[in-house]
């Protein structure tokens, strides 16, 4: 029996949504198992709405995550950043439908903020994706069995190893505050 804990780390787009499956082995030490990149396509007709692209980036999501050979425990979306320029409403409501599919599939989810993906991973909560990019070697073992085409791909792998770092900070310090039973006296019986 496999017991180790698959996860997958979403870079979220409505232009490119990249995926990343990673597993931890330990000493904040990851393996890569998989990765992707989705790309909307061109429409032919004109959507003012935008809605025909979300529904075209959510149908690759769910076959990418129907198509998977691995039991994803989990999956960690980056958190919108408000402080970007974009279409931040486009973003929510294809974030939406991929929660909605992860939820569907009974596959929990989590998110953490852009500035914690960069300030665990980069070093500084200002890191440039090429920095992020080259921040995430030391942490992937398996790194060069990978060629990324962009650096949502690179992002979605430091999403994934940020809140995985994150949340063993969480257990240790829940671990540290866990005191001994105290020994209960009990009075002799007269």
């Amino acid at each position: 029996m496999d017991n180790t804990v698959y996860f997958a780390a979403v870079d979220a787009s409505t232009t490119t949504t990249a995926i990343s499956i990673l597993s931890m082995v330990d000493d904040n030490k990851f393996i890569l198992h998989d990765k992707t990149s989705l790309i909307a396509p061109r429409l032919r007709k004109k959507d003012d709405s935008k809605f025909l692209n979300k529904k075209n980036m959510y149908d690759m999501f769910k076959f990418y995550f129907d198509s998977l050979n691995i039991r994803i425990s989990f999956a960690v979306f980056e958190n919108y950043s408000y402080g970007s320029p974009g279409h931040l409403a486009d973003l929510g409501e294809l974030t939406g439908l991929f929660k909605f599919y992860l939820n569907s599939a009974s596959i929990p989810f989590d998110t953490i903020p852009p500035t914690s993906v960069k300030m665990i991973v980069g070093k500084h909560g200002h890191a440039s994706k090429p920095a992020l990019a080259e921040a995430i070697i030391p942490y992937v073992v398996n790194i060069k069995d990978f060629v990324f085409n962009n650096y949502d791909e690179t992002d979605s792998v430091a999403i994934g190893i940020a809140y995985a770092i994150k949340m063993m900070g969480h257990i240790d310090e829940s671990t540290e505050n866990i005191q001994p039973p105290k020994k209960v006296r009990r009075r002799k019986q007269p």
